[in-house]
């Protein structure tokens, strides 16, 4: 019977109950002599550190690794159980997929559901023949292949400092991301790496997209901001309308928040020669002075 390691760093935390892997079929391997090794799952992200811009995406890759170099290594089965938020942009899973390492058809059996905040993924994946040739796949010493592909697509833009396990809870709380696996290697039952995470370290890179300060409602017109104006007041004080694509935008004076002085700010440079609207103006650009928290900008007229 092969070794088990947590892996180094505090990547992940490797479940020591195995309660939830228990629940699947008892597996009686044969009598033999396996190749000697440690195998764990870890979790990986590309990009590195993942970048949660809306319309984006970023992927989650569950990984297994060797520390001995092994020829036959195959995904007998394989369980996953994922909670996420939901958001305003709907859920931020957008699939769960086989990994590069097994069948892409191999995911057969999941399931998915939403609520009011979380939403539920699980999946039972067997592979019936998993000493075949096509479903075996060869691990260097050290080295890592993937067996399931998470695709985040972030809806928001998180506030500076939020981490990834921050980011998939959401302000519920509702992250689960536990994986359980069964492998064969050279024939053999070996072991049943499980795996819980990712834990708390992983920084999220927000994105902030170009805009025009001023233009609340994203028309392009920098020449006069009258139709800002109202759509801004509208926003402040009508129920039920619209919010604005780009709340950076809305902010014309800068201070960092959206509110009636920012009509008022626009008000005044467009009819008592009062100062312009600060950088980005009159083109696109980046905000060179970011908010904390940061004002969201889901879309904009800019590239």
């Amino acid at each position: 019977m092969a070794s088990r390691r947590q892996p180094a760093g505090g990547v992940v935390r490797v479940l020591v109950s195995l309660g939830w892997f228990l629940a699947a079929p008892v597996w009686l391997g044969a009598q033999c002599d396996p190749p000697e090794g440690t195998y764990e799952l870890s979790f990986a992200w590309s990009p590195n550190p993942p970048e949660a811009c809306p319309g984006s995406e970023f992927t989650l890759s569950v990984l297994l690794s060797s520390t001995e170099p092994v020829q036959a290594v195959g995904v007998e089965l394989l369980l996953w159980r994922i909670s996420t938020a939901t958001s305003s942009g709907g859920p931020l899973v957008r699939s769960v997929s086989a990994g590069s390492a097994v069948p892409a058809a191999w995911l057969a059996a999941s399931g998915i559901g939403c609520g009011a905040t979380c939403c539920q993924y699980t999946g039972v994946s067997f592979l019936a023949s998993p000493t075949s040739e096509e479903s075996l796949v060869a691990i260097p010493a050290g080295g890592a292949r993937e067996i399931l592909r998470i695709v985040v697509a972030p809806s928001v833009i998180p506030t500076p400092g939020t981490m990834l396990a921050q980011l998939l809870a959401g302000r519920s709380g509702c992250t689960t991301l536990d994986v359980a696996t069964h492998i064969v290697v050279a024939g053999c039952d070996v072991v049943a790496p499980v795996l819980s995470g990712p834990d708390g370290s992983v920084p999220i890179d927000t994105c902030s997209g170009n805009f025009i300060r001023g233009d609340c409602n994203q028309n392009g017109r920098t020449s006069g901001f009258l139709g800002d104006i109202v759509f801004l007041l509208s926003f402040l004080f009508e129920a039920g309308a619209r919010p604005p694509d780009c709340r950076a935008a809305c902010d014309a004076n800068d201070d960092g928040a959206v509110d009636v002085s920012d009509a008022a700010y626009l008000v005044n440079w467009m009819f008592r020669q009062g100062p312009p609207p600060p950088a980005p103006y009159p083109f696109c650009g980046a905000n060179v002075t970011p908010e904390d928290p940061p004002l969201d900008c889901l879309k904009t007229i800019c590239p």
